[in-house]
């Protein structure tokens, strides 16, 4: 089975992420997983047949997106595929830890926001989709850190059980 997950990253924890859901998907489930940064997504797009598994990711920064990644999302390339769509949203989930709000509402707040918004746009349906933490230094202090492999290799190996 070949999945490529195409993705887009600001300060690097997408990309953390992004290694996190590969090496689920090749070790656990045999998986043959290409990558896609922001900058070789139109390589790929040429080549989207041959993928029965596309995996989308975006940080969110200033609540957006990667544009190129969520322009990529529009296009109509996608019939016959399954689709699964993360963010990282590192600022929505430290509601949890600034608000005392439970995380399972941080995600679906993030989900909402950022994934569900733009539904009407995409010419897909998600078989999951998700919200994990993130990571903020400024001028070299870290202002918050709640990314979490273990959220992360739960949602894959959900995700790699979906896909079998």
């Amino acid at each position: 089975m070949k999945t490529l997950i195409v993705y887009g990253t600001r300060k690097g924890m997408t990309t953390e992420t992004v290694a996190v859901i590969a090496d689920i998907l090749k070790d656990r489930f045999s998986h043959i997983v290409d990558i896609a940064e922001t900058k070789q997504v139109r390589y790929y797009e040429k080549r989207i047949h041959e993928y029965e598994n596309i995996i989308i990711g975006s940080s969110i920064v200033s609540d957006r997106w990667k544009t190129r990644i969520l322009s990529f999302m529009k296009k109509d390339i996608f019939e016959n595929k399954r689709i699964a769509i993360f963010v990282t949203a590192g600022g929505t989930l430290n509601k949890v830890n600034k608000y005392g709000i439970t995380k399972e509402s941080a995600i679906s707040e993030a989900i909402e926001k950022y994934i569900n918004k733009y539904n009407k746009k995409f010419k897909f349906t998600p078989i999951s989709k998700t919200a994990f933490g993130g990571r903020v230094i400024k001028r070299g202090t870290e202002k918050y850190n709640n990314w979490n492999r273990g959220d992360i290799v739960n949602w894959a190996i959900d995700l790699g059980n979906k896909l079998q």
